[in-house]
């Protein structure tokens, strides 16, 4: 009979295992290896098993924005057709407002610059404003109650259409303004070299007291640099200039006195005539 000896560790670890198998029958030999398998087995720890790995938590994530489309466009603006003649549109009432009680005196086409089309020199009566809505009929008006005003007129060729080009600063200047003649606005009546176009304004107020004629005033204005300037005057008695403006209770006229090209100012009060004469720079009286 074979024998089996086995060997063992103190604490009972199986070192190794002496067979003679030499003489076991096949199922004699697999029974044998069958059981040493199962002791084996049955003194091998188990494997260690690994800690789950740790995990980081992510922070949110922050939202993300839709893109942005930017839309480039480019307005061509309609510009109008001029018409062949700018004086064909020209209409004065357009710088008037009669239900603000605004009187349209006078309009004259005029040649300021030297550059077509004319322009358009507007008298205007302007009542004075109570409220916001309430106006007083200029027919109702005493004299002293209304203002009167130049504008002037021009045609913008780039904006196809009739600017003011100029008006007497607010509220305008007071009494009721007179229609002039025809033919007297706009002259070069100080025969200056170039022309410079005179511009007048004529106005009536209440008598003087103890008078009975209205108190007539004449303001004097040159069209110069695009704009309207005042032109300057200096009494006997002064030492500066003063805007051009001469006032008497019977007339005053402008008018060229000695043929010369140059045209005074002829001032009469009732009482006597005062003249006063263009020296190049300004009015003076004439001795």
């Amino acid at each position: 009979m074979h024998l089996v000896q086995r060997v063992w560790r103190a604490g009972g670890t199986m070192l190794g295992l002496s067979l003679a198998l030499g003489g076991l029958s096949a199922c004699g030999q697999a029974a044998v290896g069958q059981a040493a398998a199962t002791a084996t087995a049955a003194l091998t720890p188990p494997a260690a098993t690994a800690p789950p790995a740790a995990t980081t938590a992510l922070p949110p994530s922050a939202p993300v924005a839709p893109p942005t489309v930017t839309l480039t466009q480019t307005l061509v603006p309609l510009v109008p057709t001029p018409p062949a003649n700018p004086l064909d549109v020209f209409n004065p009432l357009n710088y008037s407002n009669p239900n603000a009680g605004t009187v349209i005196v006078k309009s004259d086409l005029l040649d300021l610059d030297g550059k077509a089309p004319l322009d358009a020199v507007i008298t205007v009566n302007v009542p004075p404003v109570f409220t916001a809505t309430d106006y007083i009929p200029p027919a109702n008006l005493s004299l002293t109650d209304t203002h009167a005003a130049l504008l002037v007129v021009g045609w913008d060729a780039v904006a196809v259409q009739w600017q003011v080009r100029y008006h007497t600063p607010d509220p305008g200047v007071p009494g009721r303004a007179v229609p002039l003649p025809t033919g007297v606005q706009g002259r070069n009546l100080l025969g200056t070299t170039p022309p410079t176009p005179i511009l007048q304004l004529r106005t009536e107020s209440a008598p003087p007291p103890g008078g009975s004629l209205p108190l007539v005033t004449l303001y004097l204005y040159r069209w110069q640099g695009n704009t309207v300037q005042p032109l300057s005057m200096r009494a006997a008695d002064a030492t500066a200039d003063s805007p051009a403006v001469f006032s008497g209770s019977g007339d005053v006229q402008l008018m060229d006195l000695d043929n010369e090209g140059r045209a005074g100012v002829v001032v009469d009060d009732g009482a006597q005539t005062h003249v006063w004469k263009w020296d190049g720079n300004r009015f003076v009286p004439r001795p």
